[in-house]
């Protein structure tokens, strides 16, 4: 079963579907041009229980992120989310993730 996808540096790139049908431990949508998907997007790593990594940098997502979307990723150990147009509170849910090793949000309007 499919397990590690690697799409960085694609910027024409186009998701079909809102939820990835996969049982991921790694996602890499770095230097995408996700804009038109806003924070949408987030939509296709949360739910993914399976995920470890996830890397969605300088892919151009706009908005909040969504409040259920660390509650989703319970095996989660690196996301990097640097380098976006992201808004708002990081919510709590944030501190349940017990395998989280790495974390950048760096260079985002968060608090």
């Amino acid at each position: 079963m499919l397990q590690n996808v690697d799409l960085s540096h694609n910027s024409r790139l186009v998701i079909l579907s809102a939820v990835l049908p996969f049982r991921l431990t790694k996602l890499q949508l770095s230097y995408c041009d996700l804009s038109k998907f806003n924070t949408s997007v987030l939509g296709l790593v949360s739910p993914q229980p399976t995920l470890e990594t996830v890397d969605i940098s300088n892919s151009k997502i706009r908005g909040e992120i969504p409040k259920n979307f660390f509650t989703d990723l319970p095996r989660l150990k690196e996301l990097n989310m640097c380098c976006n147009s992201l808004i708002g509170t990081i919510d709590s849910s944030i501190s349940r993730l017990e395998n989280l090793l790495e974390l950048d949000l760096s260079s985002s309007h968060l608090s």
